[in-house]
């Protein structure tokens, strides 16, 4: 579908992404044995869904099995300036207009998980991280023997070592463990802190 309606002119979009590809209307209704992918191409982006917003739903008895694939909605909107800044359709031979915005569809998508990953990774390892450790020498540091900002990073970082081989060798098998490893993280550094602040003081 091409949906070029101009923002700066107040228009409004033909396609509703969050309701127009969907067994609700006659166009998509479920038949057996066929699936349905939307390609939506606008003046600042593209939109790709895989199958209808209800794919997947129990409760809408939309648990559908092809070949022994579970189908499931996915979906995603790429902007061309960041994912095709070379995007075009002008091709000398239209035949292969499929495959081109197929190849630039997984290039973008790839670019944007690496990207998204990057950003995840950060978070997770490094800004949480240092917002936990700046909480707990603050909590800890009138009470406990450790007073000082650098006792209590360090001993983040020497913390992290263990919860952070556990989460990487489980992702291997389940993936959403990651999502887990601030959690984990937490709860073992605070059992360090907790062990060195209680520990009887030598003098």
């Amino acid at each position: 579908f091409f949906d070029l309606y101009d923002e700066e002119k107040e228009e409004e979009p033909k396609w509703d992404l969050q309701k127009d590809f969907s067994i609700e209307t006659d166009e998509y209704k479920y038949v057996e044995n066929e699936e349905h992918y939307f390609l939506v191409f606008t003046r600042k982006l593209i939109y790709f869904q895989a199958h209808q917003l209800e794919m997947g739903n129990q409760e809408k008895d939309m648990e559908i099995t092809h070949n022994e694939e579970k189908l499931t909605l996915f979906g995603f909107n790429l902007d061309y300036f960041n994912f095709f800044p070379d995007f075009s359709l002008k091709l000398d031979n239209p035949n292969k207009i499929g495959d081109y915005v197929t190849d630039k569809l997984l290039a973008g998508f790839s670019t944007y998980v690496r990207s998204t990953a990057f950003f995840q990774t950060l978070l997770i390892t490094l800004i949480f991280p240092l917002i936990m450790v700046l909480l707990f020498w603050l909590f800890f540091r009138r009470t406990g023997q450790l007073k000082r900002f650098k006792e209590y990073f360090n001993i983040a970082a020497i913390s992290s070592i263990v919860p952070l081989l556990l989460v990487f060798g489980i992702a291997w098998v389940f993936p959403v463990v990651l999502n887990w490893y601030i959690f984990i993280f937490s709860i073992f550094y605070l059992f360090s802190l907790f062990k060195i602040n209680n520990m009887p003081s030598e003098y």
